[in-house]
């Protein structure tokens, strides 16, 4: 609940829509998730090469 308090006092203070915001966090979410999925497959390789 603390975040959501803290996402309506963002909004109201930079006199933005409330869903504005939240869809801007769900679009960065989505765009970190995939770049974790890109870098997961470089690490497995990185962590075998080192365990040799």
């Amino acid at each position: 609940m603390e975040i959501e308090q803290k996402l309506k006092q963002l909004a109201k203070k930079h006199k933005i829509p409330e869903e504005l915001l939240k869809e801007a966090i769900a679009l960065e979410k989505d765009r970190v998730m995939y770049a974790n999925r890109q870098c997961v497959p470089k690490l497995i390789k990185a962590i075998a090469q080192h365990a040799e």
